[in-house]
């Protein structure tokens, strides 16, 4: 019986050991950013999509005439007060 303890108690001390050394590399390595892994231009990228949405949101707005506009809000709104109860 007493081998046993000693062996659970070794490889308890072991895991131990892993799980430091583990939590030592994870902190190590937190807020690193593998360059590899991130497109070159990606941000211009996505900047200039965002921009290309903006730009045909604005003319969705545009097209659409203001009283129908303000028809499909009313109907948003509704819809939303029926679903809430």
């Amino acid at each position: 019986m007493a081998g046993t303890q000693q062996d659970l108690k070794a490889e308890l001390d072991a895991l131990k050991e892993r799980v430091r050394a583990l939590a030592e590399t994870q902190a190590a390595s937190e807020g690193e950013v593998d360059e590899a892994s991130v497109p070159e231009g990606a941000g211009a990228q996505l900047t200039q999509q965002m921009d290309d949405l903006v730009e045909l949101l604005k003319q969705e707005i545009d097209d659409i005439p203001v009283m129908t506009g303000v028809a499909i809000f009313g109907l948003g709104v509704l819809m939303g007060r029926l679903l809430a109860r």
